[in-house]
């Protein structure tokens, strides 16, 4: 579609931004709406994959993308594999306005590359061999995560938030004692 615009700064410069729903931590996504003098009017979405796909009921702008039971084992599928490359991923939709109503189709996923400092697996040995024993928490997906690891020395035996076993107070309070 893109090369198929004769002048796309011209086309470009056609749109008008007509408001903006800038990203929170609540609705994980960021909603433009836009028109053209010929193209209409578009609701322009990218975030968090799940909040694209469908946003749940979170307060924000609200919507599930049109056919989602028949493209989210895909779009998830592609998701994973990124994810166990090391990227992490937008979720991209595009709405049109339907007899008033909108209707979101998704489409496609970003990837993104976030790669270590050129420094830290340097860092890390460094440390290793100080006595001081180096551990990785992060948000990240665990495949994002075990990737990040190999990349940095660190061992990709990397556990989820699911698969760890919290203290109870009680517990803490009789270390804390000792």
């Amino acid at each position: 579609y893109a090369k198929s615009i004769k002048n796309p700064a011209a086309t470009l410069q056609k749109w008008k931004v007509t408001k903006v729903a800038g990203f929170t931590p609540e609705a994980q996504r960021f909603v433009a709406y836009a028109e053209h003098p010929e193209q209409g009017k578009k609701k322009l979405a990218k975030g968090l994959l799940d909040k694209i796909l469908d946003t749940g009921d979170d307060g924000g702008d609200l919507w599930v993308c049109e056919d989602l039971a028949k493209i989210e084992a895909d779009v998830r599928a592609v998701d994973i594999e990124f994810s166990k490359k090391g990227y992490k991923t937008v979720g991209v939709a595009i709405g049109e306005e339907v007899n008033g109503k909108w209707v979101m189709r998704f489409a496609g996923i970003i990837p993104m590359i976030d790669p270590p400092r050129h420094d830290t697996a340097d860092v890390i040995v460094k440390l290793n061999d100080n006595g001081i024993q180096v551990r990785m928490i992060t948000g990240d997906h665990k495949n994002i995560a075990i990737e990040t690891a190999k990349r940095i020395g660190l061992p990709p035996n990397i556990l989820a938030n699911t698969e760890l076993e919290y203290l109870d107070q009680e517990t803490v309070s009789e270390d804390e004692g000792e």
